[in-house]
């Protein structure tokens, strides 16, 4: 017999005997992790709040009490006010199918409809965050679009078109 199969042979002989004489897991008293110092008595006493159902201006306040950075409250805000966006323009088209490539087809009403959500969407930035989406992430649209300008010329082209665009 080969060395190979001896070493194997006996492998599978000692876990069967250590199968057949180790206790079962269910027998066993379940481990309870030890508190440290770190942890506070009633840390885990605190209702947490619901990201979904939380308003933005709540969910600012909240996240910048709890020591976030700038940066990550800003995208988590923005990320917020989106999802609320696109509910309330698939609530008035009576869209409620979750597969993106069936996506209602607009009609004028429900173009102006989209128009005026896309103004409350900026107003909210705006308001919250000190940013207008529609200046703040073209920048790099605008660039390729218009070329190689200096940010303070993008933000002017993006402010001429924010304006007419309103109207």
């Amino acid at each position: 017999m080969k060395p190979i199969h001896t070493i194997i042979a006996a492998s599978l002989i000692l876990n069967v005997v250590l199968f057949i004489c180790a206790k079962p897991f269910a027998s066993r008293a379940p481990v309870v992790p030890v508190k440290t110092q770190a942890q506070k008595p009633g840390a885990q006493d605190a209702p947490a709040f619901n990201l979904k159902t939380i308003s933005p201006e709540q969910l600012k306040q909240k996240l910048t009490d709890m020591g976030f950075p700038p940066d990550a409250v800003r995208s988590i805000v923005r990320n917020r006010i989106y999802k609320i966006f696109l509910e309330k323009y698939y609530s008035t088209l009576g869209y409620d199918d979750p597969r993106y490539w069936r996506q209602p087809q607009h009609s004028p009403s429900s173009r102006t409809k989209y128009n005026e959500a896309i103004r409350e969407r900026n107003e909210m930035m705006e308001k919250l965050l000190g940013e207008n989406p529609s200046i703040t992430s073209n920048t790099e649209y605008l660039r390729r679009r218009y070329g190689d300008l200096s940010d303070e010329k993008l933000r002017a082209i993006a402010d001429i078109d924010a304006t007419f665009s309103k109207k």
